[in-house]
């Protein structure tokens, strides 16, 4: 599997971006960096899910941003910012192309392309930041679950999650019982099938139906930004 990011650079600029790096396994619950400190390596995600929580609510899970096969972790480093706004923590096992953020700075800084894929990913990574706290505030638990669900799924590039309501309950920042609630109402209507902490996808349609508007949202911003680049 390929980071959309890094696919779309020239080929030779990938080649020699990637002769740098390495692709490594990463497993759930691997802090890759804490909010405020130095992001020492930069990640590509071809396989893997990576959550990004605020550090004002340490070790609750509360998810602000996720990352997959189509961005990366690590951009502010290449982009003059060494530190991490948020802690990243792997929500879903995988591999990634992993570089060191010095490294891929001075690639940045040579590569009009890769700079440009770079920042408008930022923008991207900002406007569904944004997007978020707005479905928190106004949408119901039922549509942010379906949310939630189609966004892991579409990048793990699968329709099976294995995941738990205690651990979807942290990500959304919701009780357990509101989650245990929500995907019931999910499962009776034929969208998902739940069992024992494995998830999988019955009606994709019918999820994004149930989902609030931010999903459909956050898909059109990221194609409009980065269509063109990446």
């Amino acid at each position: 599997m390929s980071n959309r990011l890094l696919a779309a650079l020239p080929a030779s600029e990938r080649q020699a971006l990637l002769a740098d790096a390495s692709l490594v396994e990463l497993g759930a619950a691997r802090t890759l960096s804490v909010a405020g400190e130095s992001i020492s390596h930069a990640y590509f995600p071809t396989s893997c899910v990576i959550s990004m929580q605020p550090s004002q609510a340490p070790g609750c899970g509360f998810q602000v941003g996720m990352i997959g096969f189509e961005g990366m972790h690590g951009f502010s480093s290449a982009l003059g910012i060494p530190k991490s706004a948020f802690n990243a923590v792997v929500e879903e096992a995988g591999h990634a192309w992993r570089i060191q953020a010095a490294l891929l700075a001075k690639y940045a800084l040579s590569s009009v392309p890769l700079n440009g894929i770079l920042s408008a990913y930022a923008y991207v990574q900002n406007a569904h930041m944004a997007n978020r706290a707005i479905c928190c505030q106004f949408h119901s638990l039922l549509q942010r679950l379906s949310n939630c669900l189609l966004m892991v799924m579409d990048r793990l590039r699968s329709i099976d999650l294995m995941v738990t309501h205690d651990m979807l309950a942290q990500l959304l920042g919701a009780r357990r019982a509101g989650i245990s609630e929500a995907a019931g109402e999910l499962q009776k209507l034929g969208l998902i099938s739940y069992c024992r902490g494995h998830i999988m996808l019955l009606d994709r349609p019918g999820l994004a139906a149930t989902a609030c508007g931010c999903y459909k949202h956050d898909l059109a911003t990221y194609e409009d930004i980065m269509g063109s680049v990446a």
